[in-house]
C-alpha cells in the first residue's frame, strides 16, 4: 500500500522513521510491583531510547525519553472533556515548547475501522479521506508493534480554509507550527491519539522519540497496581 506523503516531507523524516522503526520492540510486560516504582526511574536526559517510565491515573504505562518538567491534564490544555495527559518536555513560563499529548477515548470506535485487520484497499481509501479532511501533509498506516497499527501523520504547514461557508475552500492559511500525530488502539481497546508538540520547528529527532514513545505505550494493570502499592505500604510500616 502506498504511504501518502508529499516528497518534501517524506525526504525530512524518510531518516528519522528508519531509525525508529529499527527501535521498535514490544515492551516486556513487567509486574504490578515495578511498575508502581517505574515512575522514578529517570536516567540520562540526553538518551531518547525511553528512560523514564510514566505511569497514567488513566491506566497506561510508556517511556519517555526523559522526565517530563511537568504533567497536565488534557482538559487543562484544550478546555473541554478531553480525557488525557500532556507530558511537557520544555516550556518557557506558559509556553509549552515541546510535549506529547496524549489522549484516551480519543476517536469513535464505530467511525475508526480497526488498523490490523484492515484490507490494504480500504486502508488506502481510509487514509486518502482522512488526509483531505483533516489538513495532514503527509499520513500512513505504519506497525508500532508488531501486533498493532497506528495511523501517523504530520500536519499540513498550509491549510485550506473556506471563508464564506459555501463547502469550496478559498484560500490558504499559514499554521505557525506543525505536529506529528498518532492514533491507534491498545490490546485492551484504549482509543488512544498521540500529538507531538515541537515549537517552533518540528525536529527529526523528536519525531522519531516520539513514534519510540507511541510503540511503548501499554494497558497497565490498575488492580494489580493498587494491591502492589498497598502492600509496599504495609511493608513500609512494619519497617
Amino acid at each position: 500500500m502506498r504511504n501518502l506523503w508529499k516528497k518534501n516531507i517524506a525526504k525530512v523524516f524518510a531518516v528519522g522513521l528508519a531509525m525508529t522503526a529499527a527501535a521498535w520492540l514490544p515492551l516486556q510486560a513487567e509486574a504490578a510491583e515495578e511498575q508502581a516504582n517505574a515512575g522514578q526511574q529517570a536516567e540520562n536526559p540526553a538518551n531518547t531510547k525511553g528512560v523514564y517510565s510514566f505511569v497514567s491515573d488513566y491506566g497506561y504505562t510508556m517511556l519517555c525519553p526523559f522526565k517530563p518538567v511537568g504533567v497536565i491534564s488534557a482538559g487543562q490544555l484544550y478546555g473541554d472533556d478531553r480525557k488525557g495527559d500532556v507530558l511537557i518536555f520544555e516550556n518557557e513560563e506558559y509556553n509549552i515548547k515541546h510535549a506529547w499529548v496524549v489522549l484516551v477515548d480519543a476517536f469513535d470506535n464505530k467511525a475508526v475501522p480497526d488498523f490490523n485487520t484492515i484490507s490494504e484497499k480500504d486502508a488506502e481509501t481510509y487514509l486518502e479521506k482522512l488526509m483531505h479532511s483533516s489538513g495532514y501533509e503527509g499520513i500512513s498506516l505504519i506497525n508500532i508493534t508488531k501486533d498493532n497499527r497506528a495511523v501517523f501523520g504530520i500536519t499540513a504547514k498550509e491549510v485550506e480554509i473556506d471563508t464564506d461557508g459555501d463547502g469550496v475552500m478559498d484560500t490558504k492559511a499559514t499554521a505557525e507550527t506543525q505536529e506529528a500525530v498518532a492514533f491507534f488502539r491498545t490490546s485492551q481497546g484504549k482509543r488512544i491519539a498521540m500529538h507531538l508538540i515541537d515549537n517552533p520547528v518540528l525536529r527529526k529527532e523528536s519525531v522519531s522519540a516520539f513514534q519510540y514513545g507511541a510503540s511503548t505505550l501499554r494497558d497497565l494493570d490498575v488492580e494489580a497496581l493498587k494491591k502492589a502499592m498497598e502492600e509496599r505500604a504495609k511493608q513500609g510500616e512494619k519497617k
